[in-house]
């Protein structure tokens, strides 16, 4: 379920920019400022969540206010409900009996935009997404985990649109994907706070 249908996301290249205008954004409709605050490379990012008109409202206004300190932005009127709970920290498992689809994108907007496509077209899992984390610079990452075939469509649904934007993208399948990328995957922690998996495999 999602308590909001639509949200928004703002992108600014200066901090100080972004928080004069998640403030404009804010004060302009009836929002929820779901999430904001400094990122990765001394951006800035703003999350709003509300009814479609109200989010459009002050996305726009926000839009208007930036010029060329945004960075990158999207608008999902009737957001993905499985999206939703994901850029909040839901996860799902991914299974080792079918593929796993991973999806990386240089800014957060572009993911959201990029996903939502996938999520809606085909009936992938959203297994992960992970939204500008301090170890990734800005980007956006997501695990999709489904049939193989879904799983293409997915990636190329999100390819064909972030292929229209400006900022750089990549993706990848892993068809059988091994016991211990699963187990890994699985854990859905960072490089840093992985635990060891022993797979039984050499001994030191």
């Amino acid at each position: 379920m999602k308590p909001y249908p639509a949200i928004a996301t703002l992108e600014f290249r200066q901090i100080t920019v972004g928080i004069q205008i998640a403030d404009a954004m804010v004060k302009q409709a009836p929002v929820s400022l779901l999430k904001s605050g400094v990122i990765s490379q001394g951006r800035y990012l703003a999350l709003l969540a509300g009814s479609t008109a109200a989010v459009e409202e002050s996305y726009r206004e926000g839009c208007y206010r930036a010029g060329g300190d945004l960075l990158d932005h999207a608008w999902l009127p009737d957001v993905a409900p499985t999206l939703y709970q994901a850029l909040l920290g839901a996860t799902e498992p991914c299974h080792s009996h079918v593929a796993v689809g991973i999806l990386e994108t240089d800014t957060v907007s572009a993911m959201l935009q990029a996903a939502e496509r996938a999520l809606k077209g085909t009936p992938v899992v959203l297994s992960e997404m992970r939204l500008a984390d301090p170890w990734l610079h800005g980007k956006g990452i997501a695990i999709f985990n489904g049939e193989l075939h879904d799983v293409e469509a997915a990636l190329d649904l999100a390819a064909a649109f972030l292929a229209t934007q400006p900022h750089g993208f990549n993706r990848r399948i892993l068809t059988a994907p091994s016991e211990g990328i699963l187990a890994q995957l699985n854990q859905h922690a960072p490089f840093h706070a992985a635990a060891p998996v022993n797979l039984n495999g050499e001994l030191p």
